[in-house]
């Protein structure tokens, strides 16, 4: 596959990345809820690192897509 050039075809090939990762990254993190219970969950940094990722979501993302 050729190098992209063309700097609008590289920011949404990275969007489309990041969006692929975070839906990822939400599927795992169901599936980990379901074999833990709310309060290990509320131990675990990563679950810090999510809340915060998505209140700076909320930031970002138009009202009509939440």
């Amino acid at each position: 596959m050729p190098m992209m050039s063309d700097p609008l075809e590289v920011v949404d090939a990275q969007a489309t990345i990041i969006a692929l990762q975070s839906e990822t990254i939400n599927e795992l993190f169901q599936l980990l809820m379901q074999h833990i219970s709310a309060e290990e969950a509320d131990r675990l940094p990563c679950v810090a690192k999510i809340n915060k990722a998505a209140v700076i979501r909320r930031r970002i993302q138009p009202p009509e897509t939440r």
